[in-house]
Order: structure tokens, then C-alpha cells, then sequence
């Protein structure tokens, strides 16, 4: 068998075939003259009837005349995947991309900030999560309204009825206060018994306090039993951001326990009031 004329493959081509990365050749009009098998194997359909979007292609030159180490994102809303493309090399007529379906790693990312800023016990914001919608909110000019809450008589239901009883309390507050609350409000645990909610528009959030204040009164059902003397004592701290100053987001918290230990020591189950100007 005379092999003499049969050439090697170079390393671009072993690197071309067997990358893990897609590979991918394509005109100005967005037609795909060379792919490698990654890219085959993940596109699910002929590579013929495959075209990349001109605004993709049109993104792709842009981010590269502007910075040769960036990489373009495209969302596919139709299949709900995420990917990364770089060019390469543009050729004249022809740009060489690489690329990876990166929503299995976005989607990781995003639960990890999410589990990292959630209560695990009842499932919204915690400390570290609320803080960080506090300091951004601290950045736009507009009213807001910053409760902080805690349980009268919870720490009865640990001590009679044991540490498992007192989470279900606390997963049913949460639920409650999520029902009283209105889209584009945040609600938080902050520890504990210890609840903080960031309200816009001050000027309306009396009414809502009111129904708070009833809703986390109503009896409980804990292991079977009614539990009845459960009741919040709540601090109500109103600001308008563009009226603040200087403020750090951990003041207006220490603001908003004064006032609900405030409310602590008139008697309970009822709400304080502060206007910061």
C-alpha cells in the first residue's frame, strides 16, 4: 500500500476536530461554510438550514474591534440556552469563532447567588440578601418604607413545643407576610424570629402595617394544636433617598429595631413610627 502521498493532519486540524469548544467558520451573512463535531453535535439540526442572526454577527465584529478578549452572549428564548462566542480571526468575508453552551454553568451561578441570599428555612431574603437590595435602593431617589419586625411570644413555642414547632411558625410568617406584601416589595429573615421588609411608596404603607399587624395575630396551627398567642411588634422607618445624604444601609436597619423595640415596651402587638428627615 503506498502511503507516500497521504498527508498528516496538521495540529490546527486534531485541534479543529476533537476541541471540546465549537469551532466555527461563517460568512459575513451569517452562513456556516466549517464547523467542527462540537458544534454539530450540540446544534440538534442540519448545520445547512443553520444561519447566525446578523445582529449576533454584527455583535460579534463589534465586541472584537473593541476588545479582542470579549465574549458575545446570545440567549436562544426558543430553547432557553445560553452561549459565549469570540471571534477568532476575521478573515475578510469570513469569521473564525469559537464558542460554549454555557447555561448549565449560568444557571449553577445563579443558584449559588441565590442559596447564598435566601433563608433556607423559609425561602426569602436573608441578612446578606436584603442588605444588598437596601444599599441599592439607597442609590435611587424615591420613598420607601423599612419595617422591622420580630414575634411576641415565640420563644414559648420553642421552649413548650420544641425547635421543630417554632419553624413551622416561621416558614407560615413568612408566608404571610409574603401575602401582604405587594410586587417589587423585599421581605427578609434576618435572623431568628427577627423579619425586615423594604416597602416603596411610603405615603400608602400605613394600610399595609395594619393588615401586617392582624395577619401575623391570627392563630396558628403548630403540630396539631392552635397556637394563639403569637403577635409582632413592628418598626416603620420612612425615607426619601433623595433627601437622606450620606447614610449607610446598617443605620437604617439599627433605625428601624429601635422603633420595633419601641413598640416591644408599650405593650406589644402594635407598630412605631418614624419619619427620617
Amino acid at each position: 500500500m503506498n502511503t507516500a502521498n497521504k498527508q498528516s493532519p496538521s495540529i490546527s486540524d486534531i485541534f479543529f476536530e476533537y476541541a471540546a469548544a465549537f469551532m466555527v467558520v461563517i460568512a459575513r451573512d451569517g452562513s456556516i461554510i466549517k464547523c467542527n463535531p462540537s458544534f454539530t453535535n450540540w446544534l440538534h439540526k442540519s448545520v445547512i438550514d443553520t444561519h447566525f442572526p446578523k445582529s449576533v454577527v454584527r455583535g460579534l465584529i463589534r465586541e472584537q474591534d473593541k476588545n479582542a478578549n470579549h465574549f458575545h452572549t446570545f440567549y436562544d428564548d426558543k430553547l432557553n440556552r445560553l452561549t459565549c462566542w469570540k471571534v477568532a480571526k476575521n478573515d475578510g468575508d469570513e469569521l473564525f469563532i469559537t464558542g460554549a453552551d454555557i447555561t448549565v454553568r449560568a444557571q449553577r451561578e445563579r443558584n449559588l447567588r441565590e442559596e447564598a441570599n435566601s433563608d433556607a428555612l423559609t425561602k426569602i431574603m436573608n441578612r446578606r440578601g436584603f442588605l444588598t437590595v437596601l444599599r441599592a435602593a439607597l442609590n435611587n431617589k424615591a420613598n420607601y418604607s423599612l419595617i422591622a419586625f420580630d414575634l411576641d411570644g415565640f420563644k414559648s413555642v420553642n421552649d413548650t413545643m420544641g425547635h421543630s414547632a417554632g419553624d413551622e411558625i416561621l416558614t407560615e410568617v413568612a408566608k404571610r407576610v409574603k401575602e401582604c406584601t405587594r410586587n417589587g416589595d423585599w421581605v427578609a429573615r434576618m435572623g431568628g424570629d427577627e423579619f425586615a421588609i423594604l416597602l416603596h411608596d411610603n405615603h400608602s404603607n400605613d394600610i399595609l402595617v395594619e393588615r401586617l399587624l392582624s395577619k401575623l395575630n391570627e392563630p396558628y396551627v403548630c403540630k396539631g394544636e392552635m397556637v394563639d398567642y403569637i403577635s409582632a411588634s413592628i418598626g416603620k422607618l420612612d425615607f426619601n433617598t433623595s433627601e437622606l445624604g450620606t447614610i449607610e444601609a446598617s443605620t437604617l436597619l439599627n433605625i428601624s429595631d429601635e422603633l420595633m423595640y419601641q413598640s416591644k415596651k408599650q405593650g406589644k402587638n402594635r407598630w412605631s413610627q418614624r419619619t427620617l428627615i
